[in-house]
């Protein structure tokens, strides 16, 4: 009987194993489906980011490219003989106290 006892015992062990291994497996998977969501909303977020990140970027290109064109006071209104330079840096000061968006500029 002792023998019948000993396998008695031992088939409750590997059942109880089972048992054990089944749940952790349940565990492992509902981890695992989390972290692939998380994956997912992570990634949707990145391409959200990388988007806003390009909008911007396009739109501080744009601007600087309309501040390059903008057109500086023409080198006729300098009085050349009388110091040449200073009529253009009266004008450019003069802009400068115009642009509310960028002062000094």
């Amino acid at each position: 009987m002792d023998r019948i006892d000993l396998l008695e015992a031992k088939v409750k062990q590997m059942i109880d194993l089972v048992q054990s291994l089944r749940e952790e497996n349940r565990v492992l998977t509902d981890r695992l489906a989390a972290a692939e969501a998380r994956e997912r909303d992570m990634a949707e977020q990145r391409q959200a980011i990388d988007r806003e990140r390009d909008t911007v970027r396009d739109r501080i290109e744009h601007l600087l490219g309309e501040l390059a064109g903008m057109e500086r006071p023409p080198a006729a209104d300098t009085d050349e003989g009388n110091g040449a330079g200073e009529g253009r840096e009266a004008a450019a000061g003069a802009h400068r106290a115009d642009n509310p968006v960028l002062p000094g500029l």
